[in-house]
């Protein structure tokens, strides 16, 4: 049997009854393994009680032809990891924005609590976005 390279060297020259293992179509369809196994489209093709390979016709067709939908299946076999990392990622921004939330509500605390942001009248005087920064920073 020829080994991977040849065969994919050789893909276009193919007749469409030839039969190839999954290797070369994950090879030639840069999808998984596993999404080949488990995407209906790919028929397999007994060989011998244990072995079996793909038609390389039908492959040329769906490449051919329906080829974004393939990612479907590749979607729902992926979907679980790229949604627990999603998740995560939100999660540490959430945790962040409260953290800032906080420091800031701190640093308007201080600035109510000190005196250096009173008028003569007593009043509590908005600093600017510079001072503001500068009392964030501290705290």
């Amino acid at each position: 049997m020829p080994d991977l390279v040849d065969l994919l060297k050789r893909w276009a020259f193919l007749p469409d009854d030839a039969v190839v293992p999954i290797k070369v179509v994950a090879a030639v369809t840069s999808l998984s393994e596993r999404t080949i196994r488990y995407d209906p489209r790919f028929e397999k093709v007994w060989l011998t009680p244990n072995r079996y390979g793909y038609r390389v016709g039908p492959i040329k067709k769906i490449l051919l032809g329906d080829w974004r939908s393939l990612g479907d299946i590749a979607a729902r076999v992926v979907g679980g990891a790229d949604t627990a990392r999603r998740l995560a990622k939100v999660g540490r921004m959430v945790e962040q924005q409260q953290k800032f939330d906080a420091q800031v509500a701190a640093a308007l605390d201080q600035i109510e609590r000190s005196d250096s942001y009173r008028n003569a009248s007593g009043e509590t005087q908005v600093p600017d976005a510079d001072e503001l920064l500068k009392e964030i920073c501290k705290c």
